[in-house]
């Protein structure tokens, strides 16, 4: 099998690699990053621009009044799923560094599960909030809550609280960041 170089670039702090449209074969092919020198890798979790970004509550900064656990249940036709949670309630708080590579506005989406109605607040580095009162279920399902708008690229602290709503009956498992085209 030949090897072929892809071609790539360093913008600001990402690595960028250009990657084919298409697989160039019909079996899986493997991308092998051969560096040249000491890597200096950042495990802040990032959104991806113009995708999907799901950050899970095993990536969180930090946890208060409450801990990150994993669940599991079997779906249809015995598939075993898991996932990591945390179970919120109002006197806990989940709280993620997430690095935002442009400023605009994202959309923000909560994946949880829960047995009745919530009040939910997201804070954007202590200061821009959405607060949203979502139905719920009990199975992890999205929860649109609103848009932010970051002003500048970089590292923002992102936290997740819950308002109202029963004693701990939210099962909070991760944050979905979409970016705004507008």
């Amino acid at each position: 099998m030949p090897i072929k170089k892809l071609e790539f670039r360093k913008n600001g702090t990402w690595l960028e690699i250009e990657v084919p449209c298409r697989a160039p074969e019909d079996y899986a092919g493997v991308i092998e990053l051969t560096p040249e020198g000491e890597l200096d890798i950042d495990a802040t979790p990032a959104v991806i621009p113009g995708s999907r970004n799901l950050i899970s509550t095993e990536l969180a900064s930090s946890v208060s009044n409450t801990s990150i656990t994993r669940t599991g249940w079997m779906e249809n036709y015995g598939e075993w799923k898991n996932k990591g949670m945390t179970m919120m309630n109002q006197s806990s708080m989940t709280t993620w560094a997430i690095e935002f590579p442009a400023p605009g506005y994202y959309d923000i989406n909560l994946e949880y599960r829960s047995g009745d109605r919530h009040e939910w607040r997201v804070t954007v580095d202590g200061c821009q909030s959405i607060e949203h009162s979502c139905g719920a279920s009990g199975i992890f399902s999205l929860h649109p809550l609103g848009w932010v708008r970051i002003d500048a690229p970089g590292i923002q602290e992102i936290d997740v609280q819950v308002l109202t709503g029963p004693e701990d009956d939210a099962e909070l498992s991760g944050l979905y960041i979409d970016p705004v085209m507008l």
